[in-house]
């Protein structure tokens, strides 16, 4: 094992500047593909641990129920790369009821 295996990669393209970009719900985004630029978590939300995601010059709040997935790809050095490299989009983006009264933003990964 390495020690350098203990430092963190970046989850964002080089280059990407989020200053001044507003959150915007991926909800706004129902029936489009997005290619990611990047994301990051925070634990700073009332409703635990989040992600937002950085596309096509967009910055959009994720489901906290996506969070399990951004994780794995963080930790996935082949993902992460290719994600760095255009690779990854976000489509079937969709509204599904939940049956709690609310409903919640879907979507799916794909390679491109």
């Amino acid at each position: 094992m390495s020690f350098a295996s203990l430092n963190k990669a970046s989850t964002v393209k080089p280059g990407i500047d989020t200053t001044g970009m507003e959150y915007e719900p991926l909800s706004n985004f129902i029936g489009k593909d997005l290619h990611v630029d990047g994301f990051y978590f925070s634990d700073k939300g009332k409703y635990g641990r989040s992600v937002a995601v950085i596309a096509d010059g967009h910055l959009i709040n994720f489901p906290n129920w996506s969070v399990p997935q951004f994780e794995k790809l963080a930790a996935d050095d082949d993902l992460l790369a290719a994600m760095m490299e255009g690779h990854c989009l976000i489509t079937n983006i969709a509204s599904k009821d939940t049956g709690k009264g609310n409903p919640t933003t879907t979507f799916a990964f794909a390679d491109c």
